[in-house]
């Protein structure tokens, strides 16, 4: 005989199948992301492609943690995508946002600096005045150029200066500083020379040692005499010039005085006076200590016929 038949209600097996919810980047694009600070600024504004979402029930919603366009500091940001289907069923990808602050600092700096070299030396001590330094990050520049005091010989010469910020970004410029010689050479000249000329001759060549130069450069050129060294003079006073040049073209100059007489009075300079049948003779001797004119009576002439 067959079994009865149970009068209870039939079983009822159920099968549930869960579709969760993925998300993937199209292409693979997007898991981490790299971007420099905007000009001038220290952030990134950022934006990303959508994620693919996919759910069996086509019906879900999205969250994030950042939207795009967002701003981020410098630095590693995380952002996170939410996806939540009707039946709470949720899925949530992670990416990462890295902002670089490659914009380095803007110098400015001074204008061309001039300055003359110090008494007696071939250099002089420069004070070059500070550039004013930004930077995006609106903070003090990390590193910069302290020693702005700088011994510097006669020239041209472009001076660096640098900045670098919080990323190690540097930035520098230039300026512009010539040193220049105004000192002129420093010539020493002989005393003045006095000739007598010998019997019978109206002119001597006369001749001195070099006369000696310095100048704060160390370089000058060779002393030039005019009249030189060895010309014939004749009776009377000749003043020498002599002169010598440094290489910034300042000319140094002396003089001296060369003498030439006929003996150690000189009575070149004679008068005539007649009185009566008297002849007298003024004289008038250039003597070394420049003594007094002096005049000095004759014995009368014999006059013949």
């Amino acid at each position: 005989m067959a079994p009865a038949k149970s009068s209870g209600p039939p079983s009822l097996k159920v099968i549930l199948v869960t579709f969760l919810l993925t998300t993937t980047w199209p292409n693979d694009q997007l898991k981490s992301s790299f971007s420099s600070t905007d000009p001038g600024l220290y952030s990134a504004s950022v934006t990303w492609p959508n994620p693919n979402i996919t759910d069996n029930s086509g019906n879900f919603t999205i969250d994030s943690s950042h939207v795009p366009g967002s701003t981020f500091p410098p630095g590693t940001t995380s952002v996170t995508i939410n996806a939540v289907d009707a039946s709470q069923n949720r899925a949530s990808c992670t990416f990462n946002i890295t902002v670089v602050d490659t914009e380095p600092p803007v110098l400015n700096c001074s204008d061309r600096i001039v300055v003359s070299t110090l008494p007696g030396l071939n250099y002089s001590i420069v004070s070059i005045p500070s550039p004013v330094v930004t930077d995006n990050s609106l903070l003090e520049p990390v590193t910069s150029n302290d020693t702005l005091t700088a011994e510097l010989p006669i020239g041209v010469f472009d001076v660096e200066l640098s900045a670098t910020d919080l990323a190690g970004n540097e930035e520098t410029c230039f300026v512009r500083v010539e040193v220049q010689d105004r000192e002129s050479p420093n010539i020493t000249c002989p005393d003045d020379i006095l000739e007598v000329l010998q019997p019978n001759s109206s002119s001597v060549n006369i001749t001195w040692s070099v006369p000696a130069v310095v100048d704060n450069s160390g370089e000058f050129t060779y002393p030039v005499s005019v009249p030189e060294s060895g010309s014939l003079f004749g009776i009377g006073n000749t003043t020498v010039n002599v002169s010598s040049a440094d290489p910034s073209g300042n000319v140094g100059s002396c003089q001296f005085v060369v003498i030439v007489t006929a003996n150690d009075r000189d009575y070149s300079a004679i008068e005539s006076i007649q009185l009566s049948n008297v002849s007298y003779y003024l004289l008038a001797p250039r003597l070394l200590d420049y003594s007094p004119l002096l005049v000095t009576p004759l014995p009368q002439l014999n006059h013949c016929g």
